[in-house]
Order: C-alpha cells, then structure tokens, then sequence
C-alpha cells in the first residue's frame, strides 16, 4: 500500500493497534448474522401461511357465494319477467 493510503487510514499512526480476530469474535461475528437471517427466514415463513390461510378462507367464501349465486338464478329462472 502507498504511504498516502497508509496515512489517509491511519495506519502510520503510532497509537494504531492491529486488530487481533480471536475465534469467539469470529463466532459472535457470524451468530448475529446467522440469528437475523434466521428471523427473516420465520418472518417469511409466518408471512406465507398467512397468505395461505388467507387464500383458503376467501376460496371457502367464493364457494359460498357461488353456490347462492347459483340458488338465486334457479329461483328467478322459474319466475315470469312481471313477476319480477
């Protein structure tokens, strides 16, 4: 590295101090990122059956309403147009 890029991030510092990566600073490093993937993976998830369940309670209504669409058409088709 230059010495201008040495200097611009302090390395040429005499207060600078390499940082040392212990094994249980790695570990917490990648726990807390496993952990937040994590808690966007059950988000997603809780977020799909909702939608799932959603879909199967407005496919129970549609069948609902169809089957009294259907009721009320037989009902009219039987009445006379003054009838009406």
């Amino acid at each position: 590295m230059p010495r201008v890029k040495l200097a611009i991030f302090g390395f040429l510092q005499p207060s600078y101090v390499p940082r040392q990566f212990t094994m249980h600073c790695f570990l917490n490093c990648y726990i807390h990122e496993t952990k937040a993937y994590l808690d966007q993976l059950l988000n997603v998830l809780y977020l799909y059956k909702k939608i799932s369940n959603d879909t199967e309670e407005l496919e129970g209504r549609s069948e609902d309403y169809a089957s009294l669409a259907n009721e009320f058409l037989k009902k009219m088709e039987k009445r006379k147009w003054w009838q009406l």
